[in-house]
């Protein structure tokens, strides 16, 4: 892929190990706001959604009233966690490392401003990223709007770009905005979820994605 000059990538599950943490956030907000708990793998799928619509496809739009008491305990059961600061997968600094060199490097996540900015204070990659986009700024994925804005901000074309991320939500805002999708095993989803939206490979290990995006470059 040696025309592509922009890699965008989803934040949590793809750089940021905070699936459990996001897991356990829900179920306790569950608990608080006297809603049905949900199961890990239910809570993982919804992984890469902004609040509001990973509340609406947990539950339904018949419990609305209870999202004010959901959202203020999902934030303060994630900002407490055992794991109350934020940490990146086993490689993924040295793989920022070596793509920064020669990319220019983008977000698009599923978390609050606040929320993004935050983690990354904590893990020291603020650095890395020319642009980036959250949910609570834009339209929630997979509505392309949020890719259309990094590519209008730095200037590419979407054949010039790629998205990679750890859910289908990551795999449809890319095909929506006519971006190619590369998908990483390691996050929320299970493999066959990510293999029916269809992304152009499925990556095992982090330390893979320089050698694919550009063999020999």
């Amino acid at each position: 892929m040696n025309d592509i000059e922009l890699i965008i990538f989803d934040w949590d599950g793809t750089l940021s190990d905070s699936a459990d943490r996001i897991v356990a956030a829900v179920s306790a907000a569950a608990v608080a706001s006297e809603l049905p708990e949900r199961d890990a793998q239910q809570i993982r799928d919804i992984i890469g959604l902004g609040l509001v619509e990973s509340f609406t496809t947990l539950y339904s739009d018949d419990v609305l009233d209870r999202y004010d008491v959901f959202a203020a305990a999902y934030r303060d059961a994630y900002l407490n966690a055992e794991q109350s600061v934020a940490r990146l997968f086993p490689g993924a600094m040295d793989t920022l490392e070596v793509l920064s060199g020669d990319y220019t490097l983008a977000v698009a996540t599923g978390k609050s401003r606040v929320g993004l900015d935050r983690e990354m204070k904590e893990t020291e990659t603020e650095h890395f990223f020319i642009t980036t986009r959250c949910a609570d700024e834009t339209e929630p994925k997979p509505h392309p709007r949020m890719l259309h804005e990094i590519l209008q901000q730095t200037g590419f074309a979407p054949e010039q770009a790629i998205m990679i991320g750890d859910t289908d939500h990551d795999i449809k805002l890319a095909h929506n905005a006519s971006v190619p999708a590369l998908a990483v095993q390691w996050g929320a989803q299970l493999r066959e979820r990510l293999e029916a939206a269809e992304p152009r490979v499925i990556f095992d290990r982090i330390d893979e994605l320089p050698g694919w995006i550009a063999p020999g470059r």
